[in-house]
């Protein structure tokens, strides 16, 4: 099984260097562009399905491209972004990288465990290839938890896609990471 990640085209906020965390967010022109982009990329490969953060930067992300290959879009919840507390709305602080402790923060734990009953999921119901359209943090903890990495992976680009295969059991290797 072969789970393939892509983080949402860019939004305004993005842009504007502002937290986002669960609020919706709106593509850009370029951030359409990108989708538009990264469908044509995956045209080849045969997805089962593809599954998407509710949050609506990343559902039209996912709308795009699924639209492109003709495969069935699930939104799920569990694969929104990371809630950001008091940071939601704000300017992004220099160095910050979405996963310290901010007053109302989602925590680490909780997202882990979403993220987890997620793959956990779609690893039982799942054997081929499967299409993820979510969040920077997000898709880093997934990532993270699938690989079993002490340390995140760095940020992802806008439209970025990653790689993950199934080994054995729950572990999985990354073959892919961050590209554009």
């Amino acid at each position: 099984m072969t789970i393939t990640l892509i983080r949402h085209g860019e939004t305004i906020d993005n842009l504007n260097r502002i937290c986002q965390g669960q609020t919706h967010g709106i593509l850009t022109a370029t951030g359409i562009s990108q989708a538009h982009n990264v469908a044509r990329r995956l045209l080849h490969n045969h997805y089962e399905c593809c599954y998407t953060s509710d949050l609506e930067r990343a559902h039209h992300t996912a709308r795009i491209i699924c639209s492109q290959l003709g495969i069935p879009l699930f939104p799920d919840a569990r694969l929104r972004e990371r809630g950001l507390g008091r940071l939601q709305g704000q300017p992004l602080p220099v160095g910050e990288n979405g996963f310290g402790e901010w007053e109302g923060s989602e925590r680490l734990e909780a997202l882990r465990l979403r993220v987890a009953d997620f793959v956990a999921e779609v690893s039982r119901r799942h054997h081929e290839q499967v299409l993820v359209v979510s969040h920077g943090v997000t898709l880093r903890m997934m990532v993270n938890l699938c690989t079993g990495e002490e340390n995140y992976p760095p940020p992802m680009g806008n439209c970025s896609l990653s790689q993950l295969r199934l080994v054995s059991g729950d572990t999985f290797e990354l073959i892919e990471y961050n590209t554009i």
